[in-house]
């Protein structure tokens, strides 16, 4: 069955008691475009809705069944228009994928910014090696990850990738006290520091991670090769490991942030850094609950 809104409302102010006529002038229209209407919405309904009764037309038992959907339809169709009318609200929904320190430290705040505005926000866990793919094939809407200048990532096909803020990568080393461990008057020399990581062991995530490989290619620059002791990946577990003397790891302040420590944070003596980065699929862009998303993030990531 095919009808058009026109033909159901032509049909309903009938319905309703209306003459042919009358229907006409309500509508703004001629007597011969309501009777075309009418006659075209029977023709696509498989039973008689209407019957002549006098100068008017009334409901046949089929049409007093098809009355309350017909005006169903178009009380639909006007909440569909006045939803999407401009300057209405369109609530959505967004899928945000997240991991570690940034997601930790960025998204409850836009959770919080986000709260009361049309835009529900769903998070989904995705490790930092997944995430772009995740973000590629849909699995997640938006991508809330980092990225390592020294090691960057192929570019993905169809995902656009924004850096939100920049942070420099330090070394949390064991804190004085700890045998072997660096001296105050040490902290700051590169020279020293160079010495001390090379014959120290590390707190590290394996070489085939993407964390692990960045911090190597990054500690190359400073000559240094990590010495690795104890392969972890989990933030909390390395910085604790760092503070009990088991060795290096390297972290950024928003690690530190979440899992404070004692232990002393000392600068490579060639800077390397992490990014707060955001990833989206270009076409998903174009929703606005997707990029109110995004300014969120990043506004937050900034301030």
């Amino acid at each position: 069955m095919h009808w058009t809104p026109q033909q159901l409302t032509a049909f309903v102010v009938v319905a309703h008691g209306a003459t042919v006529a009358e229907a006409a002038d309500r509508l703004d229209l001629s007597i011969a475009a309501v009777s075309q209407r009418l006659a075209g919405l029977q023709q696509a309904m498989p039973q008689p809705l209407l019957f002549r009764d006098g100068r008017r037309l009334a409901l046949t038992d089929a049409g007093r069944v098809f009355l309350g959907h017909a005006e169903q339809i178009l009380a639909t169709g006007r909440e569909a228009e006045l939803a999407l009318s401009a300057g209405s609200p369109q609530h959505s929904t967004v899928v945000l994928g997240v991991f570690g320190s940034a997601a930790a430290t960025i998204v409850p705040p836009a959770m919080r910014a986000l709260a009361h505005g049309p835009v529900t926000v769903e998070t989904r866990e995705v490790g930092v090696d997944e995430l772009g793919a995740a973000v590629a094939t849909g699995t997640v809407d938006v991508g809330l990850g980092v990225g390592y200048p020294d090691a960057p990532e192929p570019p993905l096909r169809g995902v656009q990738t924004e850096v939100l803020s920049t942070e420099e990568l330090l070394l949390a080393v064991p804190p004085p006290g700890t045998p072997g461990a660096l001296g105050a008057d040490e902290l700051d020399d590169p020279e020293r520091i160079t010495a001390y990581a090379n014959a120290t062991d590390w707190i590290l995530g394996p070489a085939s991670s993407y964390f692990g490989r960045a911090v190597r290619v990054a500690t190359g620059h400073s000559r240094i090769t990590p010495r690795v002791r104890h392969e972890v990946t989990d933030t909390a577990v390395a910085i604790a490991l760092a503070e009990a003397g088991a060795g290096i790891t390297p972290v950024t302040q928003r690690m530190v942030r979440l899992r404070p420590t004692r232990s002393p944070l000392v600068r490579l003596p060639v800077p390397a850094h992490r990014e707060v980065v955001v990833r989206v699929r270009t076409a998903q862009r174009q929703r606005a609950s997707v990029d109110r998303v995004v300014r969120t993030l990043a506004a937050i990531a900034r301030d």
